[in-house]
């Protein structure tokens, strides 16, 4: 039962892995966890600390003036007198209980390694990466392949940094080019993190501060260069066709790539069964 494992519990530790939030819980303050309370955001899911500013995202925006804030889903009173809310507009976050290890269990048991806390081996990058026929945007969204904690501009914006077309197959990349996803994975998460998140404190030449036109097709101009949009493995895309290339492994030397819709005469998504 969520209340009687929760309530009266002391929170031992917080932990992630990717996109996965959870709190060790225990019965004594000096004991073992008993169990784990695991939250996972979604996409417009939030917490919350009454009297502590909200957080801010590029997409939405919230309302902390009133509390509880609008779509709350979960309120916890903790003894120090500080109150957490989880609220998402949307649902489609989660709260799920789960062992005192959480990390055997899915959905966390299922993830690859973190970006951050374990990244995998520059190799074992290499080695997964070249297995795949997928296009690349669509192996670093899927949690479980090569790494977590990757969305979709993060996905996009590692791309850009590396200089690889998002739709380029994983298989048609050489190991240059697989190394520099493989550093910019890394770089880009490290940074996003060290900044607490706050995009205004991002470096100035990422794509990110260019991408957020709500366009799913055609390009723009931008200070950066023409940005193009398109789907690729099911998500909007935004891409330097002029700067991102195509896999040179096969071809011996990287093209520029032209966007993916005028290639194909018409826009069409790029299928993964894997992608997140």
């Amino acid at each position: 039962d969520f209340s009687s494992t929760v309530e009266g519990a002391f929170i031992l530790s917080a932990r992630r892995r990717g996109k996965q939030l959870w709190l060790e819980l225990g019965p004594t303050f000096a004991g073992p966890p008993s169990a784990s309370l695991l939250v996972h955001l979604g996409m417009t899911g939030s917490l919350l600390v009454r009297g502590v500013e909200a957080p801010r995202y590029q997409s939405f925006s919230i309302d902390a003036g009133l509390w509880p804030p609008r779509f709350t889903k979960l309120e916890m009173m903790l003894s120090s007198g500080a109150t957490i809310a989880y609220a998402d507009p949307r649902r489609f976050g989660r709260i799920l209980l789960r062992g005192p290890d959480a990390t055997v269990s899915p959905p966390l048991s299922a993830l690859a390694k973190d970006p951050i806390m374990g990244p995998p081996l520059q190799s074992e990058f290499r080695d997964i990466i070249l297995r795949l026929n997928s296009p690349i945007k669509a192996a670093l969204l899927d949690q479980s392949r090569v790494v977590c904690g990757v969305g979709n501009w993060v996905a996009d914006e590692v791309l850009f940094q590396a200089r690889v077309l998002p739709s380029a197959p994983c298989s048609s990349l050489s190991d240059k080019q697989l190394d520099a996803v493989h550093a910019a994975v890394l770089r880009v998460c490290s940074e996003a993190c060290a900044c607490q998140a706050d995009s205004s404190r991002f470096p100035t030449h990422w794509l990110f501060h260019h991408r957020w036109q709500k366009l799913t097709s055609g390009s723009m101009a931008s200070p950066i260069g023409r940005i193009h949009f398109d789907t690729v493995a099911g998500r909007t895309t935004a891409f330097l066709p002029t700067l991102q290339l195509k896999g040179d492994r096969e071809a011996g030397k990287a093209t520029p790539a032209q966007p993916a819709s005028a290639a194909r005469g018409k826009k069409r998504p790029v299928a993964c069964s894997g992608a997140s």
